[in-house]
């Protein structure tokens, strides 16, 4: 069972407050321009959800670019990193919940979906 269909059988508004509906929406296969050339992606949602899981983010590796995670954290968490809870301050805990659900790709466990945190990260937060 995937974490979105575990998500959906538990909980209407599913884990962590956001609609399951909203959660599908994030994780649906699309298409995307990345530097001019269109790929097709499925992006993948991160199981663990951290603190109230409020807030959803995405999470982009540079070295597995388009692809990305769709994260789960805490409403107070500054995604921004000027606030007084930076969400640079919880990485090291989100990798390592990317890492234990989908590998390594730095320790040579593959490519995506193993994270890979070798040439950097961006994220962000999802438009309402």
């Amino acid at each position: 069972m995937s974490a979105l269909t575990a998500t959906k059988s538990r909980n209407k508004r599913g884990a962590g407050g956001i609609s399951a509906v909203r959660l599908q929406a994030q994780v649906s296969p699309r298409t995307v321009n990345f530097w001019g050339t269109e790929y097709k992606i499925t992006p993948l949602l991160v199981e663990e959800i951290f603190g109230d899981g409020k807030q959803l983010i995405w999470l982009e590796p540079l070295a597995t670019r388009p692809n990305y995670y769709v994260v789960r954290v805490d409403s107070k968490w500054d995604i921004d990193n000027g606030g007084r809870d930076p969400l640079c301050d919880h990485l090291d805990d989100i990798y390592e919940a990317i890492e234990n659900e989908y590998g390594d790709s730095d320790r040579g466990e593959g490519g995506w979906p193993a994270l890979s945190t070798s040439c950097g990260m961006r994220w962000g937060n999802f438009e309402d």
